[in-house]
C-alpha cells in the first residue's frame, strides 16, 4: 500500500481499554491493536486514529484514556479524530444502558475525558487533532505542536458551557437521529 502511495488508512480503534473493546464486541483485542499497528508502522503506512469519547462509560475515563494514549504514543497516528459516543435505539449498548450495566457520561464528563486524553498524548507535533464532529459539544481542532492551546480551548469551552449552558453540560444528550 505504501509503495502505491496509499497513505490514508482510517482505523476505528475507538479505545485501547481491553474491557471496553470486549464489551463493544469489536472483534479485536488490545493485543491485536498493538500487533496490527506495528505491522502498519513497519510498512511505513500512516494512519488516522478514530476514537470514541465516553465509550467506556462512567468511572472508566482515566483507564480508557491511559490505555489509548499508551497505544497512540507508541504507534503515532497522522491524525486523531474523536467523536462522542451515540447510543442508538435497539442496540446492545442501549439495552445495557436500560439495564444499568452501562452508565453514559454527562457532557461535562465527556469534555473532561477529552482533556484527559489530549494531556496524556505525546504525539508528533504535526499530528492533527480533529474534534469538530457534530456529536461533540466542544468542537476543537489543532496540531499537537499547539497541544497547550488545544487543551486551553477545551477548558475554555467547558467554562463557557458551565456559565451559559449548564443544563446541557450536566445532561446526557441523545445524539441518535432517526
Amino acid at each position: 500500500m505504501s509503495n502505491a502511495k496509499y497513505n490514508d488508512l482510517y482505523i476505528g480503534l475507538e479505545t485501547a481499554h481491553p474491557e471496553t473493546l470486549k464489551l463493544m464486541n469489536k472483534g479485536f483485542t488490545q493485543q491485536d491493536q498493538y500487533h496490527e499497528l506495528a505491522k502498519i508502522q513497519e510498512a511505513d503506512i500512516k494512519y488516522i486514529a478514530l476514537l470514541m469519547l465516553g465509550v467506556a462509560g462512567e468511572g472508566n475515563s482515566d483507564i480508557s484514556t491511559t490505555e489509548t494514549a499508551k497505544l497512540l504514543n507508541k504507534y503515532q497516528p497522522r491524525m486523531v479524530s474523536v467523536i462522542t459516543t451515540a447510543i442508538a435505539p435497539d442496540t446492545p449498548l442501549m439495552k445495557m444502558k436500560e439495564d444499568g450495566k452501562f452508565i453514559q457520561l454527562t457532557e461535562k464528563e465527556v469534555i473532561e475525558e477529552e482533556i484527559m486524553l489530549v494531556e496524556k498524548l505525546d504525539l508528533n507535533p504535526n499530528c492533527y487533532f480533529f474534534g469538530s464532529h457534530l456529536n461533540n459539544l466542544a468542537p476543537v481542532n489543532d496540531h499537537f505542536k499547539y497541544k497547550d492551546r488545544l487543551i486551553q480551548k477545551l477548558k475554555d469551552r467547558l467554562e463557557y458551557l458551565e456559565e451559559n449552558r449548564r443544563d446541557e453540560l450536566y445532561s446526557k444528550l441523545n445524539r441518535y437521529q432517526v
